[in-house]
């Protein structure tokens, strides 16, 4: 039986693929001697215009008694005035409830002893004021005139937050369900585990929120965080804005001179991390996917006072740091592998780290190392142009120059200089200092900050297709797999981990088990029409979709949210209408019928060894949920592909991950399924839990209604 549940999957693919048609203006048509001139144009960059000089204006800073640090910036052009509260505990090890300092954060906005959250935004609503909480703090930005209106709300938030029960289960909830997403987003996956990697899973630096972590926060670890996270001594207040210095010491004395200071408190310093000893490969598995995520990655003594910081940030510009960079140029525009490629050089009082990011296809992900390499070593050893050194010094000067018209830029600048113990004309030198750049001293940076034969090689992507072109990466000989934890996964070290049989176990094996497991065939062969009905909680409220299949030929799927039909899909088998609030499109090249069919069938895996639509492939043996299963790939005569998984002991399908093309884009959605029940003799999911496709979150639907064999007039499938 195909998994009643994935008729919805093909649905929302179906749907997208259908509605997303591409339009092109004629406005955009150039003709041959235009797309010349253009040409002409690119290859021509303008000149470079003379560094213009900046006066970065004056503040001042003084400390209370209780050791707040205190920045004024004064900026009488609007008259307004905002405050910054940030509180540099330094780094934090979080542990088994790692997300509580964000949870913190949050909460302290959500009430106090003597406002709820909805008094909070009334008052700030009324002088039209913004306030929000961070765990590192608070701002909050008004008129001058509401100046003191808003430090009353501000600082009973900071001195007397009520953390109530509700808001906190709320925000609870939303942190669990961005981490529900980010279990199937391949750049979340490779943030999270290249940092475990790169520094160590047990380390403040490698540490990352899990929904685990957060499901063991309680309202008590909250409380007991704020209380040992939140203190004047090592926190800094910068004001900027239309105020004088008189009127913000005052105003500092005021609100926050009677702040208690946490005497005991003492930062902690994260341990060193050591560079590997020769390159490493790391792989995270992303079944199905056909791009992987590309990252190198090493830490460094790179710190934000260090002398040659200039030169380094130069050098990173040159290398990764902007789109003209020698890594885009190459791995983009020339070889066009992928649609970006960077670099970032990013200082660290403790410990630095230097990375390279960037999603490429399966095929081309070995050249793209090859090509970082080549990189890596040329701006190491060769010496960088006196023209191309000038070019991305202007480009520098330019962000320098946007930076400075935010005069919140200079409050920044300013605790820059407070807490990295920065000269006091670091920033007013800056221009000064950037001219002065050499090549050498581009060269020296790199060899000082980058060392190409000590990496971390993180890969996210479709471990058969690319693991095992990975090998002459791994300078051990081993390539080290990882799941989405972060726990090292034991796999053959050629990366496919794949064979024919395994344990007298084959493709067609598993799926006979299968087959046998959700009713048999004769069972499933007597199933000549279904109606099922699911629903489904979003964040945009509930979705309703109805499908009705008959003959094995036709089906209708509609989607309701709010009463109202948003898409329907129609196929009687000789066309197909895609409609919705959007208007419709029928659809009669049988060439696009192959997903069509496909929903129209019940048991989809009666055919996959009858037919040359299908090539099936066995791949292996892996976990979903810390269960064994068998995997599988089920190729189409369409080009799309489906990992499949089921069970090793029960053979019911556990889980599947959808490839397919749509307007030139790669669709890659996963569904796991679960609470089987029988149903007229027949074993029906009756719950599926879909994520990726481009959805910022995980839905869960679950069947409200299934009927076996009813009847249903052939109406439902007409297309005028």
């Amino acid at each position: 039986m195909k998994n009643i549940q994935s008729y919805i999957l093909l649905g929302w693919i179906t749907l997208f693929v259908f509605s997303c048609t591409p339009k092109v203006s004629q406005d955009m048509q150039t003709s041959p001697g235009e797309t010349a001139q253009s040409d002409n144009w690119r290859a021509t960059p303008p000149k470079p215009a003379p560094a213009p000089a900046f006066n970065l204006g004056e503040y001042e800073s003084f400390q209370l008694e209780n050791g707040l640090n205190v920045i004024v910036v004064e900026n009488h052009k609007l008259p307004v005035v905002s405050y910054q509260l940030f509180v540099d505990r330094g780094p934090l090890k979080e542990g088994e409830i790692a997300g509580i300092s964000s949870i913190t954060g949050q909460m302290l906005r959500t009430g106090t002893d003597e406002m709820s959250k909805e008094e909070i935004d009334e008052k700030l609503d009324f002088i039209a004021a913004t306030l929000s909480t961070s765990s590192s703090g608070f701002f909050a930005s008004s008129l001058k005139k509401h100046s003191d209106e808003l430090l009353d709300i501000a600082t009973d938030v900071l001195y007397h937050p009520s953390f109530p029960e509700s808001e906190f289960n709320r925000i609870i909830q939303t942190t669990k369900s961005g981490l529900a997403f980010q279990k199937s987003d391949p750049n979340s996956i490779s943030a999270n585990v290249g940092n475990a990697i790169l520094y160590g899973k047990e380390h403040a630096y490698g540490e990352f929120t899990t929904e685990e972590s957060v499901e063991a926060i309680t309202l008590n670890d909250v409380r007991e965080f704020y209380n040992d996270n939140y203190f004047p001594n090592k926190t800094y207040l910068i004001i900027v804005g239309d105020i004088s210095t008189s009127e913000a010491k005052s105003q500092a004395q005021n609100y926050f001179g009677d702040w208690k200071r946490k005497e005991d408190f003492s930062p902690m310093i994260p341990a060193s991390v050591n560079r590997p000893a020769q390159n490493t490969v790391s792989f995270i598995n992303k079944d199905g996917a056909v791009q992987s995520v590309v990252t190198v990655a090493q830490t460094n003594n790179y710190k934000p006072n260090a002398e040659d910081r200039m030169a380094a940030s130069l050098m990173n510009t040159i290398l990764g740091g902007y789109f003209g960079s020698r890594l885009n140029k190459n791995i983009r525009e020339d070889k066009g592998y992928t649609y970006g490629i960077r670099s970032s050089l990013s200082p660290d009082r403790y410990i630095g780290d230097f990375s390279i990011s960037a999603s490429v296809r399966n095929e081309v992900t070995d050249s793209t190392l090859t090509e970082i390499l080549h990189e890596l070593n040329e701006i190491r050893n060769e010496l960088v142009s006196q023209e191309e050194l000038e070019l991305v010094k202007n480009v520098k000067t330019g962000q320098f120059a946007r930076g400075l018209e935010s005069p919140q830029t200079i409050a920044q600048y300013a605790l820059n200089i407070a807490r990295y113990d920065l000269p006091k004309d670091y920033y007013e030198t800056y221009l000064e200092r950037l001219e002065k750049i050499t090549p050498e001293d581009i060269r020296m940076a790199a060899q000082k900050y980058l060392d190409p034969t000590k990496l971390d090689i993180i890969i996210v992507g479709n471990e058969s297709a690319v693991a095992k072109n990975l090998l002459p990466f791994a300078k051990g000989g081993e390539i080290d797999f990882y799941d989405t934890k972060a726990n090292k996964v034991d796999k053959s070290i050629d990366g496919s981990n794949a064979e024919e049989t395994l344990d007298g176990i084959d493709a067609q094996t598993i799926i006979e088990k299968y087959i046998d497991a959700v009713g048999g065939r004769e069972k499933l062969s007597a199933v000549n029409s279904f109606i099922m009905k699911s629903q489904a909680s979003t964040p945009m409220g509930d979705v309703t979709t109805t499908i009705q299949g008959k003959d094995n030929t036709k089906v209708n799927m509609k989607v309701e949210a709010s009463g109202m039909v948003v898409q329907e899909i129609t196929f009687n088998g000789l066309k197909a209408e895609v409609g919705g609030v959007q208007g419709s499109q029928v659809i009669t090249d049988p060439k696009q019928f192959d997903r069509f069919r496909d929903m129209a069938q019940f048991a989809e895996e009666l055919e996959y060894f009858n037919s040359d639509n299908y090539k099936i492939t066995f791949q292996g043996k892996d976990k979903v949920d810390d269960e064994p299963a068998y995997k599988i790939q089920v190729m189409k005569s369409d080009g799309s592909t489906t990992t499949e998984f089921y069970n090793a002991t029960s053979g019911l399908k556990m889980k599947e991950v959808m490839n397919v093309e749509a307007n030139g884009q790669q669709i890659t959605t996963t569904q796991k399924l679960d609470d089987y029940q029988v149903v007229e003799g027949v074993k029906v999911p009756m719950k599926m839990t879909l994520s990726g496709g481009g959805m910022p979150f995980e839905m869960v639907t679950e069947v409200v209604d299934i009927q076996i064999n009813p009847e249903i007039s052939d109406e439902v499938f007409e297309i005028n």
